[in-house]
Order: structure tokens, then C-alpha cells, then sequence
């Protein structure tokens, strides 16, 4: 009876080493995912920030000198053609600002998450079940926008070209350039849309890792909680106990 007693409590002492183990090792992992995701994130806020101010500032001070440089455009049209390079301008600069000063889901979430306690197992169960939801929203929010992204930019260098080719240029120089900008910036649009709907967005690629992660070490969408089955088999010399803990 005493090796029976003995047994059953080294099998259970190992079977939740190895289950704490487990549990540590996919908080780590989830954690990393979740980190990296952040950090192209952050990186891609402050580039799309600087982008966006960069053109709107290109667009409004250069529109309204090419504007400006147009003699054969009346008084009327000059002040028309400088409110829509300036207003726009504007419009895009600001959107710049904006980007550079509020981070999206894509930084909040995995900052909310690494904030979450993890001293208790039960602690790190919750964690990475409630990582878990925010890694796959954060996948699927970002493959809605780049289709969505995708779209706008396909859309809009469609509408750049139908421009160029069915407003026909006036004879002036600088007009003549900008009506030119239409067709490189169509092409230009139109393949980054094409592009964008072709690559998948970091968060999608972190989400795909981690779920071949857990199909690679045997862990289920099931198998979200600890089940422990004991055995007991009789033995020549008495019986033995067999244990196996599934989590």
C-alpha cells in the first residue's frame, strides 16, 4: 500500500510539473507573438505618421505653387484650384498627426495583456485564454483593413487613370505635368492595392504561427483545461498506479 501511495503522488508531482511547464511555455510563446505584433505596430504608426505629414505638406505647398505658376487661369480658378491643394493639404497633414498620436488595437491590446497577472496558475490559464481572444481579434481586425486598404487604393488608382485618359491635357507646361502625375500615381496606387491584398499583415502571420505552434505540440482548442485519469492495475507483487494528465 505504501508503494501504491508513493506512486500515485511522484505521478502526480510529475504530471503537474510537466502541466505547469506547458502552461509556462505557451505564455511565453503567446506573449512573444503578441510583442512582436506591437512592436511593427508602433513602427508602422510613426512611418505612416511622418508619410502622411510629409504628403500633406508636399500637397499643399506644392500644389498651390503649381497652381500659382498657371498664368491662363483666372482669378476664380487660381483661388478654387489653391483651396483644394491647400484644403487637402491640410486634411492629410492633420490625419498625420492623429496617426502619430493615437495607437490603435494593434499596440493597446498586447499592452493590456502583458499588464494582466500570471502569480497563480490559474492566473496564466486566464492570461492565455484571454490572450488567446486578443491575438485572433487582432489577426482578423488586421485582415479586414488590408482588404479594406487594398480596395480604397485599387479604387482610387482607377480613378487617377480614367482622369488622365479622358480629361485631355491644355497646352500649358505645368499643367501638362500635373495632368502626367495622374498616370504615375494611378499605376502607383493600383499596385499597392494589388499588393496589399496579396501579402498578409503581421498580426495575421503571428496568429498563423501560433496556431501551427499549438498543433505542433499537440494542444487543441479543446484542451483549454486540466483533466487527470488514474489507473490502477494489479501486479504481481500488488498493484500499480497509472496516471496521465491531459490540460
Amino acid at each position: 500500500m505504501k508503494t501504491l501511495i508513493l506512486s500515485i503522488i511522484i505521478a502526480l508531482c510529475t504530471g503537474l510539473t510537466a502541466f505547469a511547464q506547458g502552461t509556462d511555455q505557451q505564455l511565453d510563446r503567446l506573449s512573444a507573438h503578441l510583442s512582436l505584433i506591437e512592436e511593427d505596430a508602433r513602427l508602422g504608426r510613426n512611418l505612416a505618421g511622418g508619410i502622411l505629414i510629409g504628403s500633406g505638406l508636399l500637397v499643399g505647398v506644392g500644389g498651390v505653387a503649381i497652381t500659382e505658376s498657371i498664368p491662363d487661369l483666372s482669378s476664380d480658378e487660381r483661388l478654387l484650384y489653391d483651396a483644394i491643394f491647400a484644403g487637402s493639404g491640410a486634411l492629410i497633414t492633420v490625419s498625420g498627426i492623429l496617426v502619430l498620436t493615437l495607437p490603435s488595437d494593434f499596440e493597446i491590446l498586447p499592452a493590456k495583456f502583458s499588464r494582466l497577472p500570471q502569480d497563480t496558475p490559474e492566473n496564466k490559464r486566464k492570461k492565455i485564454n484571454i490572450g488567446e481572444v486578443y491575438l485572433e481579434k487582432l489577426a482578423h481586425k488586421a485582415k479586414h483593413q488590408r482588404y479594406i486598404s487594398g480596395g480604397i487604393l485599387v479604387a482610387s488608382g482607377l480613378a487617377e487613370l480614367a482622369f488622365y485618359f479622358f480629361v485631355p491635357p491644355e497646352g500649358n507646361a505645368n499643367y501638362q505635368y500635373l495632368h502626367d502625375t495622374f498616370l504615375y500615381q494611378g499605376i502607383i496606387d493600383c499596385g499597392m492595392g494589388i499588393i496589399r491584398f496579396l501579402i498578409k499583415s503581421s498580426p495575421e502571420n503571428e496568429y498563423a504561427a501560433y496556431r501551427q505552434w499549438k498543433r505542433n505540440q499537440n494542444i487543441t482548442e479543446k484542451e483549454d483545461s486540466m483533466e487527470i485519469q488514474l489507473a490502477i492495475l494489479p501486479t504481481y507483487k500488488g498493484v500499480s498506479a497509472a496516471l496521465r494528465i491531459s490540460y
